[in-house]
């Protein structure tokens, strides 16, 4: 018996599309700019929006990745 499974194209779709949303309603700070680091329980975004982590290798990368994803969702 199979203990895990690939998920589908379809699946894959669908949990990036929902990511994507969650980003855009609780860690993106439209109105400065940026991302939070941290959502507490409640979904309230606190922390750093830059350090040297989010550098521009770190947000290059997570845009190239998301547009690469969203063609192949069309």
């Amino acid at each position: 018996r199979r203990r895990h499974s690939f998920p589908t194209r379809r699946s894959s779709d669908l949990l990036f599309l929902r990511t994507l949303a969650w980003v855009r309603d609780h860690q993106a700070d439209w109105a400065r700019g940026g991302w939070y680091d941290t959502i507490d329980p409640a979904g309230v975004a606190s922390g750093l929006k830059a350090d040297e982590w989010s550098g521009g290798y770190h947000v290059g990368r997570a845009l190239i990745d998301g547009l690469a994803a969203l063609e192949g969702a069309g």
